[in-house]
């Protein structure tokens, strides 16, 4: 009895679609994120605190499903945690671009030639180093995103990072996070972020 196959192509044309609608999603999501009227100009102090810190952790780091602490250090520098396995990955970084400005070759995610030019600093671009080879960047992975702005004297609404990494030249989405806790005082209820800035 010949029994029928399913064909190949059928599935994978499915799953391609799928990541077609996700991808699409996530750009409509960052085109949101860049047209927000609350979002105003940010600093490299936002991303890696000001000169009297080392740095800034983001934590958690997540990408597609993997875990790990991002530490971007004021040098340009970075490292990767990873907890489960104490692996500490190399890190470089450029901070405080606009989603306009070409680094290494490409534009931000989600902006298109002929948009209007935005100049909020909030994009950031970061390769990781997950094949060990210091003396040659071209194997690391390209992380490309935006940290998320607040209204001033809202700053501690900041912190979050969104964007998109590249596999095999298949696109993934990357997020961070901040850790905080929820204090009662007296009645009401307060989120209190942990300070994210690294000591010398």
């Amino acid at each position: 009895m010949n029994v029928p196959a399913i064909p190949i192509t059928m599935q994978s044309n499915k799953t391609v679609t799928q990541h077609r609608k996700l991808f699409l999603a996530f750009l409509i999501t960052i085109a949101m994120a860049l047209c927000s009227v609350r979002a105003h100009a940010l600093t490299t102090n936002d991303f890696v605190c000001d000169e009297t810190y080392r740095g800034r952790t983001f934590d958690p780091f997540v990408w597609d499903g993997w875990k790990g602490k991002l530490n971007l250090y004021q040098d340009g520098t970075g490292e990767l945690l990873i907890p489960e396995t104490g692996e500490s990955i190399s890190v470089r970084h450029a901070i405080a671009v606009n989603p306009q400005d070409d680094i290494e070759g490409y534009q931000g995610p989600g902006f298109v030639s002929g948009d209007t030019a935005t100049y909020q600093n909030h994009r950031l671009v970061f390769w990781v180093d997950f094949n060990h080879t210091p003396d040659d960047s071209s194997d690391d992975q390209r992380f490309d995103g935006y940290l998320a702005t607040a209204t001033p004297g809202d700053e501690d609404a900041r912190g979050t990072i969104i964007g998109i990494t590249w596999w095999e030249k298949l696109p993934f989405a990357f997020y961070s996070g901040r850790k905080y806790q929820i204090v009662t005082d007296n009645g009401s209820v307060k989120i209190v972020y942990e300070d994210t800035c690294i000591p010398w």
